[in-house]
């Protein structure tokens, strides 16, 4: 499985992807949508160093391990930028996770909506 996650500078921009996707191989991709404050989205953090997934990521905050958690992505730089322009306003975060083979073609797809795009398998 990969995870594809894109940053849409509005939520008007990453509706009008996610409705793109109906008419496409991608019309059975289930996306997550993340805007605003995400306090009340994402539930309780997991203690330090203990990710959704249960392995180990020495000495991560907790901050980064909900960050890295949203967004299906290991890279806890990327995933904070993303999280924190979510939480400021100036963007909104679609995330899906497909297969490998589509992986590249979905990541093109949202780029092409206009939604900066990162994708990690």
């Amino acid at each position: 499985m990969a995870t594809v996650a894109s940053l849409f500078p509005s939520q008007a921009e990453a509706s009008q992807a996610i409705d793109a996707m109906a008419g496409t191989e991608f019309a059975s991709v289930v996306t997550d949508v993340y805007e605003g404050d995400l306090a009340d989205d994402v539930g309780e953090v997991p203690p330090i160093g203990i990710p959704a997934g249960g392995s180990i990521l020495g000495g991560a905050s907790p901050r980064a391990i909900l960050d890295n958690r949203l967004t299906g992505l290991n890279d806890e730089e990327l995933s904070s930028y993303l999280i924190q322009s979510v939480e400021l306003g100036r963007g909104v975060l679609v995330v899906a996770d497909v297969e490998d083979s589509p992986a590249g073609a979905l990541a093109a797809f949202f780029r092409n909506h206009g939604g900066r795009t990162s994708t990690e398998r």
